[in-house]
């Protein structure tokens, strides 16, 4: 639909029509990033960055801007993981390197984990120390 708004506009139009056409195409934007909200994506996982995704997309649609000011001092904490050695997987990667990146990714993701879990506990700790 937003294909067949732009292609009229590029037609010569008065400026009524003109006018009429780019409100219609704003509210098509906003239907579209409407319909784009998952309701159970904070439910599914109720955590602190989905939270503070929602806000964030909140404030977008809310105030109409692309980057809303940061209104709060903002941390992060890196924890960096051991490299993954790649050689052990060479061979087999020539053959199935469908099987390879799957069981890599599966690496990726319990180690990402093993760090957040290590970064949640420690963040517990720190409160329960105040």
């Amino acid at each position: 639909m937003s294909a067949h708004l732009r292609e009229k506009l590029g037609q010569h139009l008065s400026a009524a029509e003109e006018k009429e056409l780019k409100a219609e195409l704003a509210a098509l934007n906003e239907v579209a990033q409407l319909a784009s909200w998952q309701p159970d994506y904070v439910q599914s996982n109720p955590s602190q960055e989905r939270m503070a995704e929602m806000v964030l997309k909140l404030e977008r649609e809310l105030y109409r801007i692309k980057r809303p000011k940061q209104l709060a001092k903002r941390e992060a904490y890196l924890h960096v993981a051991p490299p993954i050695d790649l050689a052990p997987f060479l061979e087999e990667y020539k053959t199935n390197p469908h099987s390879v990146r799957h069981k890599l990714a599966e690496q990726l993701r319990d180690t990402i984990q093993v760090l957040i879990n290590r970064e949640s506990t420690e963040t517990q700790s720190d409160f329960t120390q105040d």
